[in-house]
């Protein structure tokens, strides 16, 4: 069975397969894949795995950020609608952790 929609992200070829299942205790069962060009076995994770915040905030936050606000009017902004609240220095670190990312899968999207 193929799936023509996931990259091996060894080579960037999409000859790749389900193969088997990953169990952990937190995350239950993972698909694993396997890319028959360069044989190599991957997991696609999810990149706000172990994240403390919601992966809302992350992603409203980095909307923000791409629109122009500045560190410290996103804090603010995030500490008006939820209770728990964001500092500016960690808006910083998910802005540095996930632009590169946002930025590969541009280039991805361009691509195809």
């Amino acid at each position: 069975m193929k799936n023509n929609n996931i990259q091996c992200p060894n080579c960037n070829k999409k000859n790749v397969t389900k193969r088997g299942f990953r169990y952990t205790e937190n995350r239950e069962k993972i698909q694993k894949y396997f890319c028959k060009d360069c044989k190599h076995r991957f997991v696609l994770d999810n990149p706000f795995f172990r994240m403390r915040n919601k992966d809302l905030i992350i992603t409203q936050t980095m909307d923000m950020y791409y629109s122009g606000m500045s560190f410290r009017k996103i804090a603010q902004h995030l500490q008006r609608f939820f209770p728990k609240g964001v500092s500016h220095s960690t808006i910083y670190r998910w802005i540095m952790k996930y632009v590169p990312m946002m930025e590969i899968i541009g280039k991805i999207k361009l691509r195809n």
